[in-house]
């Protein structure tokens, strides 16, 4: 184990939903994970982001939707997209850049009515930044990195790459994965 933090009321949470645990870190060093409480029969799950630099400051919420079963940040670790086994993908940011201050993003989502997400991410950029283990020891820093250029997932006019978020679920109807996005 890298990281342990002692946590009050721990005997009446459990981490994840069942058999599920979802957790993502981030770049920007935040950790995303799901917790679940029992109370009066009925089995409430949160969502809990934290900076593990400062455990104390741990930014949670009731997650009013399924269980989540995907957790994803994307490429500079500020924004993360949930997805449930409800059919619910979620997109979270940081308030006014505090760490422990974090908003759904409700005009972003996309609700697929029942169909369970298997896995969330994010669409690429189309760049990339490559260390060179065997340019480790040059004096020249620009010289230890290769920044790659490949196409993006998806491209607007003119070759612009496009964001958003894209997501993998079960189509209970067919009985076979699907995948949609959106932005």
């Amino acid at each position: 184990m890298l990281y342990n933090i002692g946590w009050p009321g721990i005997n009446e949470t459990s981490l994840g939903h069942g058999d599920i645990v979802a957790c993502s870190w981030s770049s920007s060093n935040f950790f995303a994970f799901t917790t679940e409480k029992e109370l009066n029969g009925c089995v409430l799950q949160y969502l809990h982001i934290t900076n593990p630099n400062q455990p104390w400051d741990v930014w949670s919420t009731r997650y009013n939707g399924g269980a989540i079963t995907s957790l994803q940040w994307d490429h500079t670790g500020t924004r993360l997209v949930s997805g449930d086994n409800h059919g619910l993908c979620c997109l979270w940011t940081m308030t006014s850049s505090l760490s422990n201050v974090w908003v759904r993003q409700d005009k972003h989502k996309i609700d697929l009515d029942g169909e369970e997400i298997l896995s969330v991410g994010w669409l690429h950029n189309g760049a990339r930044m490559i260390f060179l283990f065997d340019k480790m020891e040059s004096m020249n820093i620009s010289d230890k990195f290769d920044r790659s250029k490949f196409r993006p997932s998806v491209m607007q006019h003119g070759g612009k790459p496009m964001g958003g978020i894209y997501c993998c679920h079960r189509d209970r109807a067919r009985g076979r994965s699907s995948s949609a996005g959106g932005w």
